[in-house]
């Protein structure tokens, strides 16, 4: 197992934000990640507006997980939370 940082961000929306945050945890958990933190790192202006979005909130984690899983962490969290 190798150690990993995923960074995402989403609409300032609190319930979106909260939303999104649950759903990557809980693929990473069904991979059998190990998350050893956790973070929001808060509200920052994006470089350019996404959906005519100026600003985004961004979360954290650092973990744990098999090198050969990680393709399929990545299309989960792509798939299911791009709309």
């Amino acid at each position: 197992m190798r150690e990993y940082e995923i960074l995402f961000v989403t609409e300032i929306n609190d319930s979106l934000h909260e939303k999104a945050k649950e759903h990557v945890k809980s693929i990473l958990q069904n991979y059998n990640a190990e998350i050893f933190d956790e973070s929001e790192y808060g509200i920052y202006t994006l470089s350019y507006p996404i959906r005519k979005v100026n600003q985004g909130k961004y979360y954290y984690y650092h973990l744990d997980a098999m090198e050969k899983s990680l393709s399929a962490i990545e299309k989960n969290c792509v798939m299911n939370l791009a709309y």
